[in-house]
């Protein structure tokens, strides 16, 4: 393309040729056609990639006393989903407590991650996103971002926060109601 610098002048049409706008670029009819193209095509992209902005799916969990361990665990965060199969757990709060017992409990806070695939399959307690395992009520907690990828379309996911004695190499936890707390199915709005 040519740029017309003379101001205040118009060149006649030629057919097919070239129009030309004072002080602008000189544009051929195929290559205005293909620029309208171009841009009727570019928003229909873009609308077709553009996702909305998903809110995030809180939770509040709390296990009781008088289960096995004489505390209790506390988990409060949310859940937003990426897309069909990748979603962030936020926790804000996942600590053990223990009330008036000085020495402890025995037990930890565990916050475990619940996926439910489009198949409607549920692996049992499918990842550990966080544990407070230093003290009860010592102050520590444990929270962060956490990024699960599980490369199969995920249809829902829940949190079960529970109380758990860890023994070395393995978690022992308790099956008892009262040391375990579980979040309603927060659903995948990408699938």
């Amino acid at each position: 393309m040519t740029v017309n610098d003379s101001p205040g002048t118009v060149e006649p049409p030629r057919p097919d040729g070239p129009v030309v706008i004072p002080g602008s670029m000189t544009m051929g009819l195929s290559s205005i056609r293909r620029g309208l193209l171009v841009l009727l095509a570019v928003p229909a992209l873009s609308v077709a990639v553009a996702l909305p902005a998903q809110a995030a799916q809180g939770f509040d969990l709390q296990t009781s006393r008088g289960g096995v361990f004489s505390g209790y665990a506390v988990g409060v965060g949310s859940v937003t989903f990426h897309n069909q199969s990748e979603f962030s757990v936020a926790a804000t709060d996942v600590a053990d407590r223990c009330g008036d017992d000085p020495n402890g409990d025995g037990a930890g806070a565990y916050l475990f991650v619940i996926v439910k695939f489009m198949d409607s399959s549920v692996p049992p307690l499918t990842a550990l996103a966080y544990r407070d395992v230093s003290g009860c009520s010592d102050g520590i907690v444990d929270s962060g971002d956490k990024r699960l990828d599980f490369n199969r379309n995920v249809r829902e996911v829940r949190l079960h926060l529970r109380e758990c004695n860890d023994a070395g190499s393995t978690l022992q936890c308790s099956t008892n109601s009262l040391d375990n707390d579980v979040s309603n199915w927060k659903d995948n709005p990408r699938t």
